[in-house]
């Protein structure tokens, strides 16, 4: 009904009377319900707002709630069951703790009681997980626990961070293949970052500085070679970072050598790094006739 330039909306009850004289009518009660029909347009507004969201994000959401010891599924979005594998029946029907594998799912357990213990408080764990195909997958999951009247309400946000974590995988299968055979390389080998810090020396080269590694790595040239021979060790280096044409250099200079001696040394230096756009660093081998010669 409209009274005046907004719209209201009214409930009717039709009540037959019969009054004191005898005669009868129906009484009509309208109740004024505006309020009431605004909100429960806003919340179903905002029901298809969250679930649109929902849907749209790129991490899996489930919402459960637990009453009394048991836990009940009430929302999840599609995207859970892209990451999974799993059905909306399926996922309806599932604990989110048995998304993990078992060996981990004792880990899983233990962070949803800690947030629950810690009610509001997000707890994140990562864990190894399998799709229901079989394919293992790894999974960020974030767990917060509210309470909602006389139960408690959790949202669980789980990421398939796969690709990630692959990529961490072979970024450190490289550095320890790289690590292990710097130290093994009979040759002197060093990196030095572009501000003349030696990021790497294996052990070969601080033999000949008569040093360990913990004793060159992180420091400046100047730290631990003398003026005179630092100068000649870094030559060459400006020009493998400023020229991007010259990849590679060979300098002879004045150089600690096998047993102590300081004499003319080749020094192969090449600029690396690791991608696009990531600084360079001097990637350099000590040559002397000695080494040559084995």
């Amino acid at each position: 009904m409209r009274g005046g330039p907004a719209t209201r909306f009214f409930r009717g009850k039709v009540i037959p009377t019969v009054f004191d004289d005898g005669s009868s009518a129906d009484t009509i009660i309208l109740e004024d319900i505006t309020l009431e029909k605004e909100a429960l347009r806003a919340l179903q507004e905002s029901e298809e707002f969250f679930r649109s969201v929902s849907d749209n994000l790129s991490d899996g959401l489930i919402v459960s709630e637990i009453k009394s010891g048991k836990k009940t599924v009430i929302f999840y979005n599609q995207r859970l069951c892209e990451i999974t594998g799993y059905s909306a029946e399926e996922i309806h029907r599932m604990h989110p703790e048995n998304l993990a594998l078992p060996e981990e799912k004792e880990r899983f357990e233990r962070a949803l009681k800690e947030a629950e213990q810690n009610k509001g408080t997000m707890r994140e764990l990562r864990f190894w997980a399998r799709r229901k195909d079989g394919i293992p997958i790894y999974l960020s999951v974030r767990v917060k626990l509210v309470p909602f009247g006389d139960l408690i309400r959790g949202y669980i946000l789980i990421t398939d961070i796969t690709q990630w974590k692959e990529q961490e995988e072979a970024q450190l299968l490289q550095a320890n293949l790289i690590k292990r055979l710097m130290s093994n390389f009979p040759h002197p080998i060093f990196i030095l970052r572009q501000d003349g810090v030696f990021f790497i020396a294996n052990q070969a080269f601080c033999e000949l500085l008569k040093t360990e590694p913990d004793n060159v790595i992180g420091k400046q040239v100047f730290e631990i070679i003398p003026e005179e021979i630092a100068e000649g060790f870094l030559k060459g280096n400006d020009e493998l970072i400023n020229q991007k044409t010259i990849t590679h250099q060979h300098i002879v200079t004045r150089f600690f050598r096998p047993g102590g001696s300081i004499g003319d040394v080749t020094i192969e230096k090449s600029l690396v790094s690791a991608g696009d756009n990531s600084p360079g660093y001097i990637f350099g081998i000590v040559i002397t006739e000695d080494m040559c010669a084995h």
